[in-house]
C-alpha cells in the first residue's frame, strides 16, 4: 500500500453529495463484519447530513485523497457540552495505523475545542475491529450498554388516571420548564420555539408523547417514535424522556413512563419495544422487572 505521505491527503468537512461515497465505505465495512446489518440508502445518509439532530449538531470529517473520498469520521456535540465520536471508517486499501490516527486525531482535536466530556458512540461487541481500535489508541475506561427488547404481546397495561395520553401545543411551556429544571442528554437543547415549530410543522405525526401527571403536577414525560425503516419496522424506540431522578416516586414513574408506550406501539402493530441502558444505571433493574430481556451488549469508550 502506498504511504499516505507520498500522496495528496486532505482532511476536510462535508460537502454536498459526499454522502454517496460515505455510504459505499460504511456499508462495505459494516456488512463485511455483520452480514445482517442494516445497509443505509443514499436518502437516509442525506437526511443525516442535511437535518440536524433534534438536540445535537453533527460535524463530519472526510479523508480526501487526490479528490477521492476514502474515509470519514463524525462527532455529535450536544448543547450541554457532551461530544460523541464515531469510529473512523476508511476503505481497506487506504486503511493503516497512520491514516486512522490522522483522521481520528483531527476529529478529536475539533471535539476538544468544543467539549469537556468526550465519549465514543456505543458499538456492539460483535464489531471487534472497532473495539480494538479504541483500546489500541489507549482508551481503557468504558461504559457498558445493554440493548433490551420487550415482547409487546406479553404485556397488558391499563393506563392510570394520572397519565395524560398525548401532548398538545398548550403543554409546551410546562414541558420546557420541566426540561430546564431536570435536564438530560435527550432534552438538552430543546427550546420552546423549536418544540412549537415541530407541532406546527406536524413533525410529531409519527411520534407519541406522554405526560406523567400526579395530583395535577407534571412529574415526567416520555416520547416515542414509530419506526418505519426496513431494519426495525417491527419495533418502536424512544426519542426523549424526562424525569426528576430525585423524585421519591422516580422508580414508579419510570415504570409508568415505559409501560405507557405499550398501547401506542400495539396500536401501530409493532411487536417489540427496544431500549438501551447502562448496566450500572438505576433504570436497568427497572427494565428487567418490567420484562425487558437482554438482546445484545455495546461498549462506549470515555475519551476525556
Amino acid at each position: 500500500m502506498q504511504s499516505t505521505n507520498e500522496i495528496d491527503v486532505k482532511i476536510r468537512n462535508y460537502e454536498k453529495n459526499d454522502e454517496i461515497k460515505e455510504l459505499e465505505i460504511y456499508n462495505s465495512m459494516i456488512t463485511k463484519n455483520d452480514p445482517e446489518a442494516h445497509q443505509y440508502t443514499v436518502e437516509e445518509m442525506k437526511y443525516r447530513y442535511e437535518n440536524k439532530n433534534f438536540s445535537s449538531e453533527q460535524t463530519k470529517f472526510l479523508t480526501d485523497i487526490s479528490g477521492n473520498i476514502v474515509g470519514y469520521c463524525a462527532v455529535d456535540i450536544y448543547p450541554n457540552g457532551d461530544a460523541y465520536l464515531e469510529y473512523p471508517f476508511i476503505k481497506a486499501e487506504y486503511r493503516s495505523d497512520e491514516s486512522m490516527k490522522k483522521l481520528f486525531t483531527e476529529v478529536l482535536t475539533f471535539a476538544k475545542r468544543k467539549s469537556a466530556t468526550i465519549r465514543s458512540e456505543a458499538y456492539s461487541l460483535k464489531y471487534g475491529f472497532i473495539h480494538e481500535f479504541f483500546e489500541e489508541f489507549g482508551y481503557k475506561s468504558k461504559n457498558e450498554f445493554v440493548n433490551m427488547i420487550l415482547k409487546l404481546e406479553d404485556i397488558n397495561f391499563v393506563v392510570p388516571d394520572y397519565i395524560s395520553l398525548g401532548m398538545s401545543e398548550d403543554d409546551v411551556p410546562a414541558v420546557i420548564k420541566f426540561m430546564k429544571k431536570f435536564p438530560n442528554q435527550t432534552t438538552t437543547g430543546i427550546t420552546e420555539e423549536n418544540l412549537r415549530k415541530r407541532f406546527q410543522d406536524n413533525e410529531l405525526a409519527s411520534n407519541k408523547t406522554f405526560l406523567i401527571k400526579k395530583d395535577g403536577e407534571l412529574r415526567g414525560a416520555i416520547g416515542a417514535t414509530k419506526v418505519e425503516s426496513d431494519e426495525t419496522k417491527e419495533s418502536g424506540s424512544l426519542n426523549f424522556f424526562m424525569l426528576n431522578l430525585d423524585d421519591p416516586d422516580a422508580s414508579e414513574i419510570r415504570k409508568f413512563q415505559i409501560l405507557a408506550l405499550v398501547p401506542f406501539f400495539k396500536e401501530n402493530k409493532l411487536t417489540k419495544y427496544r431500549i438501551s441502558a447502562y448496566k450500572s444505571s438505576a433504570g436497568y433493574p427497572i427494565f428487567q422487572e418490567i420484562g425487558f430481556e437482554n438482546d445484545s451488549e455495546s461498549v462506549q469508550y470515555v475519551l476525556t
